[in-house]
């Protein structure tokens, strides 16, 4: 039997809508010469065009049809993927959370400062998913406790209603005067404050005076300079204080634990000799006027001192202090640690200094168990100081900070100083009364990566069983900043 080429693909019968392919045909001499047709070819031309004419209409048709169909098949196909989105979305994860594993994820949002609209921020955000996240939203009062200025006035109103009775973090420094005043009045449920004084501000700000019972942490930054300003004098919680600008408020400084000083004055500082209870101390501005260095302030229960300029040093006394950064000059530092007599454990600097300057410091710090030097000229002078003689390996030698146990240094790129790094490690290891440091070199020049010296190094180090970090380019960088959130 032979095969019929207009047969259904799935029954094997003829298609009678399929145009036959069997028609009257062209002279085939006609179409390959320039030859005058006879009579007889004439009238066989004429029925084969108007053969395909006939065909051409019905495969129009057929088209027509197929195109129909087509296009129905894609739109139930289009119905059914948007059924299987709408039945996944339902079986989904996030729908089937919890309602209190909901509200922790809420909780956990806020304050989201990755957005600069206040009205593209969580916790107004939430409310526009769906019905559910809105009321949940809506049923947590610790979603809306955050205050910042740049909410407008309604919304302000909406976060002090929401957020009854829980603690309020607070901005102030607002144009709208009403903003202000709203929070004023609430100033019994303040925990953190973050005041941008203003001249109309003055004498509202002032009402809050013996109302702040919960207030712990302070931001006040000042640049008009109201001297002695009283309002948050009485703040039996207050424990954390951050003042900038020209700032100089009364406040209830003996039971503060964290100080931070960014002032354009030395006003500020006067003061200070009255926190006795500091834990923290970061003194992060440059007056421009010179501080005042007649008044040797104590105060014995400091710990951690970030500072910028360490002729400050000079007017204190720190007993108990631990962990010391430096910024600049670090010439006091000697005397203010051998009349401070205190333990310091970790002691970090990016002055621009020579080996001399750090070497002196550290005879007076044989506590210390973390160095970070991040500018020093001639390191190899250090490491060679810091390397324990064969001579000295005894359990009665008194080498220089034999407590030492992380190293954080730079500019260790030549061979000499690669050289020494080497002798450092291995002598600490090998002495009885030393630790073993781990060691984490800084290159911020080199972007493209290590020398031959400091590969070698490295490479040496590490068969060794030294923990060592060579870091280059942006990856020291973020080191750099990975040690200073916090730091001037």
């Amino acid at each position: 039997m032979a095969y019929n080429a207009n047969a259904c693909s799935n029954c094997g019968f003829a298609n009678p809508n399929t145009p036959s392919d069997s028609y009257v045909a062209l002279p085939d001499h006609l179409l390959q010469s320039n030859e005058l047709p006879t009579d007889e070819e004439i009238a066989q031309i004429e029925n084969a065009i108007s053969d395909r004419k006939a065909r051409v209409l019905l495969l129009d048709k057929t088209i027509v049809a197929l195109q129909s169909s087509l296009e129905q098949h894609r739109r139930m196909r289009q119905a059914a993927a948007d059924q299987i989105s709408r039945g996944v979305a339902i079986l989904s994860v996030v729908r089937r959370i919890p309602t209190d594993v909901l509200a922790e994820i809420f909780n956990w949002t806020v304050p989201d400062e990755a957005r600069k609209h206040a009205t593209n921020r969580c916790p107004w955000v939430l409310g526009r998913v769906c019905s559910r996240w809105r009321a949940l939203s809506l049923a947590l009062p610790e979603l809306w406790t955050t205050i910042d200025r740049k909410l407008p006035l309604a919304m302000v109103k909406a976060h002090l209603d929401r957020s009854i009775p829980y603690p309020l973090t607070v901005e102030l420094g607002f144009s709208d005067t009403g903003s202000v005043e709203l929070l004023i009045a609430c100033s019994s449920r303040w925990e953190v404050a973050d005041v941008e004084m203003r001249a109309f501000m003055g004498p509202a700000l002032g009402a809050v005076q013996g109302r702040i019972p919960v207030l712990r942490r302070l931001r006040y930054n000042d640049n008009n300079g109201f001297r002695s300003f009283g309002a948050f004098e009485n703040a039996p919680a207050l424990r954390d204080v951050a003042l900038s600008g020209k700032a100089s408020p009364l406040l209830p400084w003996g039971q503060l634990e964290r100080l931070n000083l960014k002032l354009s004055n030395s006003a500020g500082l006067s003061q200070l000799w009255q926190a006795h209870n500091l834990v923290e101390l970061s003194v992060t501005g440059r007056p421009h006027e010179p501080l005042s260095v007649a008044n040797l302030m104590e105060l014995p229960r400091l710990r951690t001192l970030l500072i910028k300029d360490g002729l400050f040093l000079e007017s204190l006394s720190l007993p108990a202090l631990e962990d010391l950064y430096v910024s600049m000059d670090v010439s006091s530092l000697p005397s203010f640690l051998q009349r401070s007599n205190c333990q310091l454990k970790k002691f970090t600097t990016d002055v621009q200094c020579v080996s001399a300057s750090i070497i002196a410091v550290l005879e007076h710090t044989s506590s210390l168990v973390e160095l970070r030097i991040t500018a020093i000229q001639d390191v190899h002078l250090l490491l060679s100081r810091l390397t324990i003689p064969a001579s000295e390996m005894t359990a009665y030698a008194r080498p220089l900070v034999p407590a030492l146990s992380a190293l954080a240094i730079s500019n260790v790129g030549d061979a000499l100083a690669c050289t020494q790094l080497v002798a450092m490690a291995e002598s600490r290891r090998s002495s009885p009364v030393c630790a073993e440091p781990s060691l984490c070199v800084l290159d911020f020049i080199k972007w493209t990566g290590l020398n031959l010296h400091a590969l070698e190094t490295l490479a040496v180090l590490r068969e060794r069983g030294f923990t060592i970090e060579w870091l280059t380019g942006p990856h020291s960088m973020d080191r750099y900043r990975s040690w200073r959130p916090s730091y001037p």
